[in-house]
């Protein structure tokens, strides 16, 4: 009888056991199918998570000096930049309605710079312009002088005024600027810099303040002179005389010739991704501005 006790015990402690130890194997399976979990969550999080996108305005900032004024985009992308500039001038109808409603109804990227008087006289254009997330707006100075004949002071006075006014009707500041005539030296690059502006210009000039081009002559000199990485210069005031008829045109020829209209920042980006590129082109402007930039005022 005693025996048969034993033999009992033993068996209910040996079932004990088993129970006890599957119950521990299943617990810690559990506990490293968890750690497994984490570690791959973790290692999943880190790797969808990319860097914050560096600023297109750093990006600017930080381009050579060799590549200022900034004239051109990449030989070898099919990109192009329509720029248009806001000057001051005397007479009625300082904004063409139409050239801004052709780049919103056709989704066209653009960059217009603006002087700080012509926001002034029109701040509803202004402000239409700034709706439109496709559109960037640059500095043209604010009275739109012959900013190398002017002394540092002065020429930091232009650009800072004009950099006020922008910001506070739009909420933007400016990272882009556009010296008037075409002109620039290194002293007003360097000025603008310190401001944190770029200076920009252009490869390709329209001609369209010269009355005697027709809607026709500017797109067949339009379509016939750009290349890779141009920014074509016009103007959305009304020295600009046949650019409204025009552009509708240029707008269709250049994208029916595969280029990819962009804002005067992509260019930059590219660019600034792509500085080792052999086919970086930096072509310079005349200096004493093209034909249609002159007696502006």
């Amino acid at each position: 009888m005693a025996m048969r006790i034993i033999r009992i015990v033993l068996i209910i402690t040996v079932f004990l056991s088993f129970a006890f130890l599957a119950s521990f194997h299943r617990q810690a399976e559990r506990i490293v199918t968890t750690i497994e979990v984490t570690v791959v969550d973790t290692a999943s999080s880190s790797a969808i998570v990319a860097p914050p996108p560096i600023d297109i305005r750093e990006l600017a900032l930080a381009l050579p000096d060799s590549l200022l004024p900034f004239c051109h985009g990449l030989n070898s992308s099919k990109e192009v930049a329509l720029s248009f500039d806001a000057c001051p001038t005397s007479g009625e109808n300082h904004f063409n309605r139409t050239i801004a409603n052709t780049l919103i109804e056709t989704k066209t990227p653009a960059t217009i710079f603006l002087s700080g008087r012509w926001v002034q006289e029109d701040t509803a254009a202004t402000q239409l312009l700034a709706t439109d997330s496709l559109i960037e707006l640059g500095n043209h100075s604010f009275t739109h002088p012959h900013l190398t004949h002017l002394t540092e002071a002065r020429i930091k006075k232009e650009l800072e005024r004009t950099q006020t006014i922008i910001h506070d009707l739009t909420g933007q500041t400016p990272f882009l600027f556009r010296a008037p005539y075409g002109e620039y030296n290194d002293t007003l690059i360097r000025v603008a810099k310190g401001l944190g502006l770029v200076t920009v210009q252009f490869s390709v000039a329209s001609g369209d303040p010269d009355t005697s081009f027709t809607a026709g002559r500017l797109v067949n000199w339009l379509t016939r002179e750009t290349r890779n990485g141009s920014i074509v210069i016009m103007h959305i005031n009304n020295r600009g005389w046949h650019t409204a008829q025009a552009l509708p045109t240029i707008i269709s020829s250049l994208r029916a010739k595969g280029y990819r209209l962009v804002r005067v920042s992509d260019l930059i980006r590219e660019v600034s991704e792509n500085l080792t590129e052999p086919t970086l082109a930096h072509s310079p402007i005349q200096q004493s501005g093209d034909p249609g930039e002159k007696d502006k005022r």
